[in-house]
């Protein structure tokens, strides 16, 4: 499986983005700000959760999940290159 991609990353294509959430009171939803339902565009996108959390996940039900902070770990999604590549086998990671 490694060497279907292996032509594919011959190029440095990497894009390090920092991107920083601060915690917000609840709102009104109508007042509400924050990233919306997505998908990452990349091959994949590795993700830091502080304790803070906020971050849910849609599993392939349709259902919105909770992504629970777990210490020391990270959150990998898929993005829609990897989905494109695959011809769909890995779909991409709705987020909001």
């Amino acid at each position: 499986m490694t060497r279907i991609f292996a032509d594919k990353f011959t190029a440095p294509i990497s894009v390090l983005r920092f991107i920083h959430y601060p915690e917000i009171e609840l709102k009104p939803d109508a007042e509400q700000i924050g990233a919306g339902a997505h998908t990452d565009y990349g091959c994949i996108t590795i993700l830091h959760q502080d304790q803070v959390g906020g971050l849910q996940v849609k599993n392939r039900d349709g259902e919105w999940l909770d992504a629970t902070p777990v210490e020391g770990s990270f959150v990998i999604n898929i993005g829609d290159m990897m989905a494109r590549w695959s011809n769909d086998r890995y779909t991409s990671t709705p987020t909001g």
